[in-house]
């Protein structure tokens, strides 16, 4: 009766006008896959994975499908439109917002469109053939297909797809020429594909219009500039190269950490020759490191890394310049405009947070570190005698028994601070000063919509709500 009551006024709630709109989302099975839970970026929806002697089933905002022998990685998106893999005995399909398709062999990586309207997968059939799968028809039929790719931005899709011993990629079921070899293909934000092949001994780099010959095949990700140009590490015959657009630089052991500005106008990583470490900018060796350094570059050019010093102490090494020593450093974190840095350090078993040269007081941990996106402000989290607080621009928070993990720490201007905390077995919203009622027993990704408002997802008894909550004044 108890939990009839709490669903009837989860949805009187939601319907009335005021701080907080709470919509229901079904109930929070106890079979449910603790690690199968998803919440949508926007915090307005539900899927996860329930298991029981029949097998696993799909729950999508309260709405159970059937039961298969197995599921899949869950795709969900903003507007619930939702799609996963499943296997039925000796077959596998797709299930697309509760439709089930065509019975396979075994089905490929899902590219899902954001919006929902576009699904591509490769699925194998009898013959042991495989086809692409378009938006329910079949495209095209492959000896072999790699991980389809899709532009965010658009319904553009590519793939590699082989046919005896040649490969070719496929761009919107458009075939290229053949190629002994292709790396799987990628999306830029801004709609380039990215990609590399080789035929013969020959490896070819492309990105966009543009394409450059490589010394040897691909040793890590290919960084494409904004305004043209590729960076890349090549490894051939056991030894790794540092490319610029076509232009290769000395031979090394190894190379690791690649990282660059968006134009590629400063690009970093990190090179071992031997048992030495070396940081580079440019190609050009700026400190040297007994262990593997940890390297960012910030949009402005700025550039921090993590080094070890011969006496076993760790440094961060921030354009050229060491700071001062410490028994370890964590991962270097920069503000969105590259104006500021922060990073972690540890000393005699405690921890604390360094921000533009200025060192915080010492805690049992210490985590979290975030930047506003205006880069003005700046926020971590600390643990001390087993509670946690905020630090925020330097001035310490309440003491919880947890601060939650999830997005939300400032608002989009920066100018509001918001997160999940937990005080006995109640979790709620802290903002700017104030707890924020109700309290459940349980949040999940509280999200910034806009700045004066909060996406989450909460658990009142079994009941799952998508929470609106309007942040006072």
């Amino acid at each position: 009766m108890v939990r009839a009551a709490l669903a009837g006024l989860a949805l009187l709630i939601g319907c009335a006008a005021g701080p907080v709109s709470e919509t229901r989302l079904g109930t929070l099975p106890e079979s449910f896959l603790e690690d199968r839970f998803q919440v949508s970026a926007n915090s307005r929806h539900v899927a996860l994975v329930v298991e029981s002697d029949s097998g696993q089933a799909a729950v999508v905002d309260g709405r159970r499908g059937p039961w298969y022998g197995s599921i899949g990685r869950l795709e969900l998106n903003d507007n619930g439109t939702f799609a996963y893999a499943a296997t039925r005995g000796d077959t596998a399909l797709v299930v697309r917002d509760g439709r089930e398709g065509p019975a396979s062999r075994s089905i490929g990586a899902l590219a899902y469109s954001l919006d929902g309207k576009h699904l591509a997968y490769p699925a194998k059939q009898a013959d042991g053939r495989w086809v692409m799968m378009v938006d329910g028809r079949q495209a095209a039929f492959h000896d072999e297909i790699s991980w389809p790719a899709r532009d965010p931005g658009s319904a553009r899709l590519a793939y590699s797809a082989r046919d005896g011993d040649s490969w070719r990629l496929v761009l919107d079921g458009a075939p290229g020429p053949g190629w002994d070899e292709i790396n799987p293909p990628r999306f830029e934000d801004d709609g380039r594909l990215v990609y590399a092949a080789r035929r013969g001994t020959d490896w070819r780099v492309f990105a966009g219009d543009s394409s450059w010959p490589s010394p040897g095949g691909l040793g890590g990700p290919v960084l494409a500039g904004a305004t043209g140009g590729a960076a890349w590490v090549a490894v051939d015959s056991g030894r790794a190269r540092l490319v610029r657009n076509g232009v290769p630089g000395p031979a090394r052991d190894f190379i690791i950490e690649l990282a660059a500005t968006p134009d590629l106008g400063t690009v970093a990583c990190a090179a071992r020759d031997g048992g030495l470490w070396t940081v580079l900018v440019n190609d050009s060796p700026v400190a040297r490191s007994n262990g593997p350094p940890l390297i960012r570059v910030a949009p402005n050019g700025r550039v921090a890394a993590t080094i070890v010093r011969d006496d076993g102490r760790q440094a961060m090494l921030v354009d050229g310049a060491e700071h001062r020593p410490h028994a370890g450093v964590s991962e270097p974190v920069f503000s969105p405009d590259g104006s500021r840095l922060a990073y972690g350090v540890a000393d005699g078993g405690l921890m604390a947070v360094v921000v533009d040269s200025d060192q915080h007081q010492y805690y049992e941990a210490v985590t979290r570190l975030e930047f506003s996106p205006d880069s003005r402000r700046f926020a971590y989290a600390a643990l001390k005698a087993g509670r946690w607080r905020l630090v925020v621009d330097g001035e310490e928070g309440p003491w919880f028994d947890a601060i939650l993990e999830s997005p939300a720490f400032f608002g989009p201007d920066g100018n509001r601070v918001a997160y999940a905390a937990a005080s006995g077995k109640t979790r709620f919203i802290y903002t700017d000063g104030q707890r924020l009622e109700p309290g459940y027993d349980g949040v999940r990704r509280p999200v910034f919509d806009g700045n004066d408002r909060l996406n989450l997802v909460a658990l009142r008894g079994d009941t799952l709500l998508s929470v609106s909550r309007r942040l006072p004044d």
